[in-house]
């Protein structure tokens, strides 16, 4: 995948956690997959090799290590889905708003919450890191921001 931008340029900004384009991440999901598909071929694997005709013990201790290796590689290849649930932030320097969308780990929004700038304790922009906290002192929201143009326009709207 390529990395995009994550500034939108007609309107509020908006950037995510851009971890997309990581060549680490591609290498580790491929061995992951690879190690899963093992455990798969090998709980069918052990079919393979025939069971005398009465011997019901060997029969279950098969369908036990087929079962247990199944699963495992289920389980494996159910690691791949570890999305962070990052929220989606808008800042909109011109309206003074910050709004936070909660997203599902398919990415889908879940619930959108709009906050005036004025009305926020604390909103830094520090070691790619943007905070947000409200009033009380509760994180609103901690995104991490590696896009330098997004950090840029991040910045530039904060000292407005």
């Amino acid at each position: 995948m390529s990395a995009q931008s994550n500034v939108v340029p007609n309107g509020p900004w908006k950037f995510l956690k851009a971890y997309k384009g990581n060549k680490w991440n591609l290498l580790k999901n491929s061995v992951v997959t690879l190690i899963g598909a093992v455990f798969l071929a090998a709980s069918v694997w052990v079919w393979v090799e025939p069971v005398a005709a009465g011997d019901v013990a060997m029969l279950l201790i098969k369908m036990a290590l087929s079962f247990g290796l199944l699963s495992l590689g289920f389980v494996v290849i159910n690691m791949l889905d570890s999305h962070e649930n990052i929220p989606v932030i808008q800042l909109d320097p011109m309206r003074r708003r910050l709004s936070v969308t909660e997203v599902s780990k398919r990415g889908e929004p879940v619930h959108t919450t709009h906050y005036l700038l004025d009305e926020l304790s604390e909103i830094t922009m520090r070691d790619n890191l943007l905070t947000a906290r409200d009033m009380t002192g509760r994180h609103i929201a901690v995104v991490p921001v590696y896009d330098a143009v997004a950090e840029k326009a991040i910045r530039e709207a904060l000292s407005v």
